[in-house]
């Protein structure tokens, strides 16, 4: 008898109020790991920049800002955690990673970018022709994802 009315206690047991504070703490955390991972992709590629005079710290950091790249999308949709400010971020991120790039391009490898320089203008031109046209057209931001 004893055992019965210990088993009833138990499965009539209603989640304490803490327990769903937790359960919607833990679902925010969850969500925003992809957001968090797109900041970092530009925290990254900024101070690659700053160590730019360092080819090997600069390839770690620039290697790790791209596997962001990677996880950010793929986790935000496992996950179920899109959203327009996900989008949005990326997209910054990934102008930022690609800066970044042409940058240390510029710096590192002069010849390279001389010798690609009219294809370098003509993909920047077309993503601020795209920014130009999407800001009048839409009143907002474009980005080509």
């Amino acid at each position: 008898m004893i055992i019965e009315m210990g088993e009833r206690n138990m499965s009539q047991h209603k989640p304490m109020l803490g327990d769903k504070k937790k359960r919607v703490w833990h679902r925010t955390i969850i969500k925003n790991i992809p957001n968090a991972l797109t900041l970092s992709r530009i925290i990254l590629s900024i101070w690659a920049l700053l160590v730019i005079d360092h080819p090997d710290l600069w390839i770690i950091l620039y290697t790790l800002a791209g596997t962001t790249d990677m996880l950010d999308g793929t986790l935000a949709r496992m996950l179920h955690a899109t959203s327009e400010l996900g989008t949005r971020l990326d997209s910054i991120a990934d102008y930022v990673f690609y800066t970044s790039l042409m940058i240390y391009m510029l710096v590192a490898n002069k010849s390279v970018v001389e010798a690609y320089l009219i294809p370098i203008l003509v993909i920047i031109g077309l993503h601020l022709w795209n920014l130009i046209l999407g800001y009048f057209r839409f009143k907002t931001t474009v980005f080509i994802h």
